[in-house]
Formats: structure tokens, C-alpha cells, sequence
């Protein structure tokens, strides 16, 4: 009996993709929809129903018209703006195999999908729902957009397949324990495993330290905190950091900003 080994691969990316929607809205916007040098570290998906708005850097302009979908990427810096009106439903998403590493962040321009009138209608009515029909719809678009945007980079996802078997105890254990003092030998210690050893099979697989990695997951969480509105007392109780000005002064140490004034730019 022959197996076709890429239906393998095409299993274990349905089984191992993890889809995080985080915000999903219907908005009108006008001329104080200004932003310049706007980046963050999720996907966002427009579904523009109405007016004009347009997005642009030093590489291009996309103007953001009716009947139109768009994707941009995590991690691409944009100015937003909209002169006038305009009317939009909008998901901001994260998409990944390896937690904190989004699968769109390769793509390196904005991704404009055609639409109909008619088809903007059903979207709009199906979202308002708001049951499980708008949800899977949502998913389901993600999804499989996703894996026609990703096909020139298979063998890349392949690495990121292998890498989170390799690691998905770790992975997991720290996505449940994250918190300020979860230390790398705790986390070495729940795997029974040599911390030299695995420290130095992590990076060579990752390019990072377990540490560094903590890390990187302590901060996006703070930020998506920030970003729901949490005040920062909260914050630091909730990721068990030793005092207030330890919390602030992590975060603005990775941000180059204080926490405050990542509200003021981000908060919706």
C-alpha cells in the first residue's frame, strides 16, 4: 500500500493550526481614523462595506474600497487612514503552529480578495448572529484563505510542524503556567530534562532561549491585556510580577514605550 505523504503533512497542519480571534466588530470611521506607523502582532481581516479609506507605507498604497476583503499581515507597519466615512467589519486574528509565531507574518504586502455586494450582505448579516454560525464562518474563511496565501511556503510550515512535536510539552507548560516567575528550570524540572541540554537543542531549533521565549509570551499577553482595557496593577496581579514598577518597567523595556502610552496608540 503507497501513501500519499503530503495528505500526511496537510493532517497534522489542520490538527496543529490554532486560529485566535481576538476582536471581531462592525464600525463606521471617519477622518479621526489616523494612524501612522501602525504595527501590531496579529492579522487583521477588513470587510469593507461602504466609503473609502486607504493604507499606505514607503513600498505602497491600498485603497480600502466596497466589496472588497483584505488581509494585513502581523507584524506589517501601515499608516491607516479614512478622509471621510467609511463603513467595515473587522477581525483581528492570530494564526500559528508554533505559539507566538504567526503563519501570515511571512506574506510581505497587504492581500486584497474581491467580493460581491451581495456577498458582503450575507457576511454582514451572518456576523450579527453572533452564534456559533458567525464564528465557524469566520474560522473557516481564516482557515481557508490561509492555506491558499501559504502554499509557496510549505517547507517552511513543515519545520514548524516538526519543531512544535519536538517541543509541545514544553509549549505547554508554559502556555498554562506563564506567569512573571515561572523560571526556566521549573520548566525543565515538570519535563524531567537536563536544562543545558534542552537550552541548547531549543535555540539551535528556535533561534531563541527558553528565557527569551517566556518572555515573549509574557509580553504579548500584557499587551492584549492593555489592549481589553486592563489597568496595570491588574495586569502585574495577574501575571504575578513582584511590584507595579517591575511590570511597567518590563514592558517598556521590550516595547520602547510605557504602558500607558500603548493604550493611548492601541486601544480600541
Amino acid at each position: 500500500m503507497e501513501i500519499n505523504y503530503n495528505f500526511v503533512h496537510l493532517n497534522d497542519l489542520c490538527n496543529l493550526l490554532n486560529i485566535k480571534i481576538s476582536h471581531m466588530f462592525h464600525r463606521t470611521l471617519d477622518e479621526k481614523w489616523h494612524f501612522d506607523n501602525h504595527c501590531n502582532d496579529y492579522n487583521r481581516l477588513y470587510y469593507i462595506l461602504d466609503g473609502h479609506g486607504y493604507l499606505y507605507n514607503e513600498n505602497e498604497r491600498v485603497d480600502l474600497v466596497p466589496n472588497n476583503i483584505y488581509i494585513i499581515p502581523a507584524y506589517s507597519s501601515y499608516n491607516y487612514r479614512c478622509d471621510e466615512y467609511m463603513e467595515q467589519i473587522f477581525v483581528h486574528f492570530k494564526l500559528s503552529i508554533i505559539p507566538n509565531k504567526d503563519l501570515l507574518a511571512k506574506l510581505d504586502r497587504i492581500i486584497t480578495i474581491p467580493s460581491t455586494k451581495d456577498k458582503m450582505k450575507e457576511i454582514k448579516n451572518t456576523f450579527y448572529k453572533e452564534n456559533i454560525t458567525s464564528t465557524v464562518f469566520c474560522q473557516n474563511f481564516i482557515r481557508d484563505i490561509s492555506f491558499k496565501l501559504l502554499e509557496p511556503y510549505a517547507e517552511e510550515i513543515d519545520d514548524d510542524i516538526e519543531t512544535f512535536k519536538k517541543y509541545k510539552d514544553l509549549y505547554r507548560y508554559i502556555g498554562i503556567n506563564l506567569s512573571a516567575q515561572l523560571s526556566v528550570a521549573e520548566v525543565c524540572k515538570h519535563l524531567c530534562c537536563s536544562q543545558t541540554y534542552i537550552g541548547r537543542q531549543f535555540k539551535a531549533d528556535t533561534g531563541k532561549t527558553i528565557k527569551a521565549y517566556i518572555q515573549d509570551l509574557l509580553l504579548e499577553k500584557m499587551k492584549q491585556l492593555l489592549q481589553a482595557n486592563y489597568s496595570l496593577q491588574k495586569i502585574s496581579n495577574e501575571l504575578k510580577f513582584n511590584d507595579l514598577s517591575y511590570c511597567s518597567k518590563f514592558f517598556t523595556k521590550q516595547m520602547g514605550i510605557t504602558p500607558r502610552e500603548y493604550m493611548k496608540k492601541h486601544i480600541l
